[in-house]
């Protein structure tokens, strides 16, 4: 770029001059950024509304699956024993469960000592253990291995030397002063055997409060008193229980049988007298799904029509980059926060969910209660209608009481005003509610709404959420090529008022050049 130097004929400021002349070429310009600017708005607009009718449609997806209508809540004759709870679709109504036996799990032989306590730090000699005169040592035998201790050996460093060498754990527990043995073999065939051999004048069972004995599958003389405590080891076991006469095992203490999971608690005391355990409907969670379906459309309704009804102010346009430098952060975001009210005001889109929404929750499903005199099949006469309030916008009313009394009493009846499939199409058919007028009269509110905000939120995606493929997008290109054109006019002109007032300055320069000769020659 030349380098410029402006002024010094004339004295005049010529970058400021320019630079206002520039000024008013500049405003197509920024009519188009702001033009663009307000595209990438609405595209924003577009996506959160986008993202309300997302979030909408997963929350009713259940109820359009008819899965809250499954939903069954099991109850025990004997809760102590048994309880259940549905994992799926019972088709059963009640159940008989007797001959239980629960699981249990591999355990190893054991044998607990109790004594008056010990300080493990103190060696074995100074605990008063006697040696084995034939081997200087402290000796021993535990489940057949022969164990050899010495005497300067700590207690705690003894118990860990037993361990080891016997293949058995063996530990002190200073809170309830006991020695405990355990085989480090799980099963029926584990045990605990210690002995010592006294003749030789070895004490170390005697001295620590223990005796020899055996704990197996086979014997247990060790038995249980206030001074021992032992247990034989078991192989696993799986629980089992027979239910409506057919036995069922398991390797924990849960059985899971025809959408039910049976969890077994204890062994009643009469263990052939069947306990009964019943499902039926969870009728709570399904008027739960049915008021957040209620109170998510409410919501939508209101976000919608916000967004609809507000009017865009003429005052409030997006802000140049110069005018932003003469606006403090807080300002600029106050500003373009109000700018962008009204982006969606009479949006066709918004216009149609609206209206399509509304139809579909007041049309009656055709052929529900199929055969009824009067058939239930509009939402007015399970308990929700659509207010008669004019600034509720279509937003619906829920009759608490009446729709429980529905669910409690014409339960099928209320799956069927969100749930019914059309009949009179082919099996084959793969119109929706949307394309098909027979669909839509046939097929249940759920359905109808859900087709509905799929179809609005495919609107937005060919509208504004499809990158450059969208209309939005086309429109941004547009605004870019025609930025980038614009700009390089503007290049030119800038560069064309800089020549021009470089000529000038150099007419002046050769005036003021004139005049000087002149005023020497008549000097």
């Amino acid at each position: 770029m030349a380098i410029r130097i402006s002024g010094l004929a004339s004295g005049m400021d010529t970058d400021t001059m320019v630079k206002e002349l520039m000024t008013a070429h500049r405003k197509p310009l920024d009519k188009i950024y702001k033009q663009k600017e307000l595209a990438n708005w609405k595209i924003d607009a577009y996506r959160e509304v986008n993202t309300k009718l997302l979030e909408y449609r997963k929350s009713m997806e259940d109820l359009r699956l008819q899965r809250p209508f499954n939903s069954m809540i099991a109850t025990s004759s004997n809760p102590n024993a048994i309880t259940a709870t549905t994992t799926g679709t019972p088709t059963q109504s009640s159940y008989e469960i007797k001959n239980i036996s629960l699981a249990k799990q591999e355990s190893a032989a054991s044998v607990k000592f109790f004594t008056s306590g010990f300080d493990t730090t103190k060696t074995l000699t100074e605990l008063g253990i006697n040696v084995d005169s034939t081997t200087s040592k402290v000796e021993l035998s535990v489940n057949g291995t022969n164990v050899s201790l010495d005497p300067t050996m700590k207690l705690s460093d003894a118990l860990n030397a037993i361990s080891t060498q016997a293949a058995v754990s063996v530990s002190y527990s200073a809170t309830d002063k006991s020695f405990t043995f355990t085989d480090s073999t799980k099963g029926s065939n584990s045990k605990v055997i210690i002995s010592e051999t006294t003749t030789n004048g070895s004490n170390f069972l005697s001295t620590l409060n223990m005796v020899s004995g055996e704990v197996s599958s086979t014997q247990n003389t060790f038995g249980n008193s206030s001074t021992i405590s032992s247990v034989v080891g078991s192989d696993k076991q799986q629980a089992s229980a027979e239910i409506n006469g057919l036995l069922y095992k398991s390797d924990t203490n849960s059985i899971t049988y025809d959408g039910m999971q049976f969890d077994l608690l204890g062994v009643p005391q009469d263990n052939t007298v069947p306990i009964t355990v019943t499902a039926k409907p969870d009728n709570d969670k399904i008027f739960e799904s049915i008021k957040t379906f209620v109170d998510g459309y409410n919501q939508l309704i209101e976000d919608l029509n916000t967004l609809y009804s507000e009017k865009k102010s003429r005052s409030y346009q997006p802000l140049t980059s110069d005018e932003k430098e003469a606006m403090t952060d807080k300002e600029v975001e106050l500003w373009e926060e109000r700018a962008k009210v009204g982006l969606l005001g009479r949006d066709p889109i918004l216009s149609k969910v609206l209206t399509s929404m509304r139809s579909a929750m007041y049309t009656p499903v055709k052929g529900a209660d199929a055969g009824a005199t009067n058939p239930i099949d509009t939402l007015e006469e399970i308990g929700i209608k659509l207010s008669t309030k004019w600034e509720e916008n279509g937003k619906l009313e829920l009759d608490e009481n009446k729709l429980k009394g529905m669910i409690s009493s014409n339960l099928t009846k209320v799956a069927e005003v969100f749930n019914k499939s059309t009949s009179s199409l082919a099996a084959t058919d793969d119109s929706n509610t949307i394309k098909s007028q027979t669909k839509f009269s046939e097929s249940g509110v759920a359905d109808r709404i859900y087709e509905r905000l799929e179809a609005t939120m495919k609107e937005f995606t060919k509208q504004a959420l499809s990158g450059s493929q969208s209309t939005i997008g086309k429109q941004l290109t547009s605004f870019d090529t025609r930025i980038a054109a614009f700009e390089s006019r503007l290049v030119n002109i800038e560069d064309r008022y800089y020549r021009q007032f470089a000529a000038m300055e150099k007419a002046i320069q050769r005036a003021n050049s004139q005049s000087s000769w002149l005023s020497q020659q008549l000097g």
